[in-house]
């Protein structure tokens, strides 16, 4: 019988070191692993919560859609942004009236009726009398 002493990337020893198998055929959701029962780094949207569990960054992190650890977000989903404190709230929570932004500070869209001028967002009215929609400085609808 052949022994096996490496396995690629993604791959672990089996027992006896018969052969190599699958990181996630052990752990779900593993995509690198040192042996069969230790993970080493998870997929996209996934942290290590011990080194045989993956866990989506969801879990623990509300609106995150990509973290370091259970406990670290690094992207938030849309419409949310990080906090100092590496969690995701709500764009309107940094922003009054800000449906997306980007981070803490830059709001891409506001709410109905409102635009993004000078930091934050103001109502339509305040450029035009009369507004009820408007892109920037320019009146869409009255």
């Amino acid at each position: 019988t052949t022994l096996c002493s490496t396995c690629y990337n993604g791959y672990a020893l089996t027992a006896g070191n018969l052969g190599c198998d699958k990181c996630s055929n052990t752990i779900p959701d593993c995509v690198s692993c040192s042996s069969s029962t230790v993970c080493t780094s998870c997929p996209y949207g996934y942290a290590l919560a011990n080194p045989t569990t993956c866990q989506l960054c969801t879990v623990t992190l509300s609106n995150c859609k990509q973290c370091t650890n259970t406990t670290r977000c690094t992207y938030c989903d849309s419409g949310y942004a990080l906090t100092s404190g590496n969690t995701c709230q709500t764009c309107s929570s940094f922003i009054s009236d800000c449906l997306l932004c980007s981070n803490s500070t830059t709001c891409t869209k506001c709410t109905p009726g409102f635009s993004f001028s000078s930091s934050a967002c103001t109502p339509c009215t305040t450029t035009v009398v009369g507004c009820k929609s408007c892109l920037a400085a320019d009146c869409l609808s009255c």
